[in-house]
C-alpha cells in the first residue's frame, strides 16, 4: 500500500476536524419523542485536511497523487491525530483536492479524506473514567 510522502508534512491542525458518520437512524413521530436505533458498527470518520506547500512540495504531491494513489481514488498510510495520539491508518481522498496559491509562493492545498476505525479507548480503559 502507498504511503504518505515522508518529505510532505503532516496535515495542519488549524482546520482539522474528527466528523463521524451517524451510526443510527431517527425516526420523528407525529406525537412525543423521536425513535433512534443503531445501523451500523463501524462508520468512517471523515478528516478536512490542509497543508502549506512550497512549488517543490506541491511537485511532489501532485506525482504523488497521479501515480501512487491513482489520481486519488486508492487507499494510503496516512499518520492521523486523534483522542489516541498520532498513529498510522489507511485512509483514502474522498474527492479531488484544490491548491489555490497563497501569499505568491505556497499553494494551500486543502482536501477532505476519510478512514474506518480510528483507533479509540477499550472499553476496560474507559471504565475508570466513568
Amino acid at each position: 500500500m502507498p504511503a504518505w510522502p515522508s518529505t510532505l508534512p503532516a496535515p495542519n491542525r488549524p482546520g482539522y476536524a474528527l466528523k463521524p458518520a451517524t451510526a443510527f437512524s431517527r425516526t420523528n413521530m407525529d406525537g412525543g419523542k423521536a425513535r433512534q436505533r443503531r445501523r451500523f458498527t463501524s462508520v468512517p470518520t471523515a478528516i478536512p485536511v490542509s497543508w502549506l506547500f512550497t512549488e517543490a512540495q506541491l511537485g511532489i504531491f501532485e506525482a504523488w497523487w497521479k501515480f501512487e494513489i491513482s489520481f486519488g481514488a486508492s487507499y494510503f498510510a496516512m499518520s492521523l491525530w486523534n483522542g489516541k495520539g498520532f498513529n498510522s491508518y489507511q485512509v483514502r481522498f474522498t474527492k479531488a483536492y484544490e491548491a489555490p496559491v497563497a501569499n505568491g509562493k505556497y499553494f494551500t492545498v486543502s482536501a477532505e479524506i476519510e478512514v474506518f476505525d480510528l483507533l479509540t479507548m477499550t472499553k476496560a480503559q474507559l471504565a475508570p473514567y466513568l
